[in-house]
């Protein structure tokens, strides 16, 4: 069976990561700090700190991921190129 999906445009971050079961999924988000968000709380969607990326697209822009080997290398990495604040991301995270 072949299938063919496409990722909604209105997707700023989409990633193929792996859970703790090592079973992939897609993570996408149209908004990053909601990620950044979800991160820092309860992570309820985001995968573990060393869990794999294969591959990951922020706002259009292919990421080669080969040097960014975990989830959390792949969002200090964004979060640096972009100019997104993890200390404040993490601030509003423990209200």
């Amino acid at each position: 069976m072949i299938t063919t999906s496409f990722i909604d445009r209105s997707n700023e971050f989409v990633a193929l990561v792996e859970n703790t079961e090592s079973e992939k999924y897609l993570l996408t988000s149209s908004n990053f700090n909601e990620l950044l968000s979800d991160w820092f709380e309860k992570c309820e969607y985001v995968p573990s700190n060393d869990s794999p990326v294969y591959f990951a697209i922020f706002k259009g822009e292919l990421i080669d991921t080969s040097a960014l080997p975990t989830f959390e290398t792949l969002i200090g990495y964004i979060s640096s190129r972009y100019g997104y604040s993890l200390a404040q991301s993490y601030e509003r995270g423990k209200k």
